[in-house]
């Protein structure tokens, strides 16, 4: 939890935003949504450019019973297993 909170400035992303996203999804939920946000930011295709419009999307998403965060775990570990230069890091 602490380290998506220490992300949430980088990314542009106010605490209160982040707060309503844990009073909405929980804490895990919300701590992961933005480590995937993060990471996210060197997807090789499609990089995220707007963190804060991808957290109110992902808002969205939960509400309406569509957030998938397992899926955008096993894209995530699929990527980082085929790239050699992160494949034997940690993220």
């Amino acid at each position: 939890m602490n380290a998506s909170i220490d992300r949430l400035q980088p990314l542009g992303i106010r605490y209160s935003a982040y707060q309503d996203a844990v009073t909405e999804m929980g804490d895990a939920k919300a701590a992961l949504y933005i480590l995937i946000i993060d990471r996210n930011r060197f997807h090789p295709e499609t990089p995220i450019r707007s963190p804060g419009g991808v957290r109110v999307e992902m808002t969205r998403r939960h509400a309406n019973g569509e957030l998938r965060l397992n899926a955008s775990l096993i894209a995530l570990r699929s990527r980082s297993s085929k790239d050699p230069e992160h494949g034997n890091h940690r993220q």
